[in-house]
């Protein structure tokens, strides 16, 4: 049986702190990350729901992931180029300018697991618990997001000889992998499989943090063939591909 998480009454700041923080947003992200993220809210919310946890406290959590997705995700993507801007346009100061865009992936994910990290503290919410809704809720993310790269030119990788099985770069007219499509098939099988498992166990996920333990196993596994697929320069030069 599910254990029933009680809070006091949620207070109204942490809803005035996320609207102000989704309307900066909604200026500075593409409307697909936006959307992937907030799908990647939903299904957190409804984890909380079907394990008792209250909406206070689920309200308290999307206050610190919103920000902390954005912050770190900017922040990994600047490490990972930081050759283009000290280098290339030999101005750090650029790296502030988050509304051009450039965000890392691996980076959002990790501010979601930070946040729920510091949610479960600050709240005293059964440890893990948060961190075993994301093993679902960030698949689903990942899926939205990938799938809505289509015709961005983003998420491609190397030259791919079975030219029926590959996409055409829009920037260099050659045929190659469609890693975004990749990523997002396999965001979906492993948020499925793990839905299933906890299914098929009666929503038994085993030890606090077992279920974000196998989504990380799987999720890096799978990203160390993705990146190798990739074309990204910034990937061959830094530490992404031996993650």
């Amino acid at each position: 049986m599910s254990k029933i998480i009680r809070t006091q009454k949620p207070s109204v700041l942490p809803f005035y702190a996320m609207a102000l923080v989704f309307v900066v947003l909604c200026a500075v992200l593409p409307v697909y990350k936006l959307w992937a993220l907030l799908v990647a809210l939903g299904v957190e919310l409804a984890w909380c729901k079907a394990r008792g946890v209250s909406y206070g406290v689920f309200i308290r959590f999307a206050a610190l992931a919103v920000p902390l997705t954005l912050l770190c995700s900017r922040l990994l993507f600047v490490l990972a180029e930081s050759t283009y801007y000290l280098t290339t346009l030999s101005n750090p100061a650029l790296a502030l300018r988050f509304w051009d865009g450039g965000y890392s992936l691996v980076g959002a994910l990790l501010g979601m697991l930070l946040a729920a990290w510091a949610a479960e503290k600050l709240l005293r919410v059964p440890r893990r618990l948060l961190m075993d809704g994301l093993a679902l809720a960030l698949p689903a993310g990942i899926l939205v997001e990938r799938l809505c790269e289509t015709g961005t030119g983003m998420g491609m990788g190397k030259t791919i000889a079975l030219l029926f099985l590959g996409v055409e770069d829009t920037f260099t007219g050659e045929w190659v992998h469609p890693v975004y499509l990749y990523e997002a098939a396999l965001a979906g099988i492993i948020g499925l499989g793990l839905l299933v498992w906890v299914l098929r166990r009666r929503g038994d996920t085993g030890a606090p943090g077992d279920l974000c333990g196998l989504f990380l196993l799987f999720f890096g596994v799978t990203q160390i063939v993705m990146e190798c697929l990739r074309n990204d320069l910034h990937m061959v030069v830094h530490f992404v591909p031996v993650q």
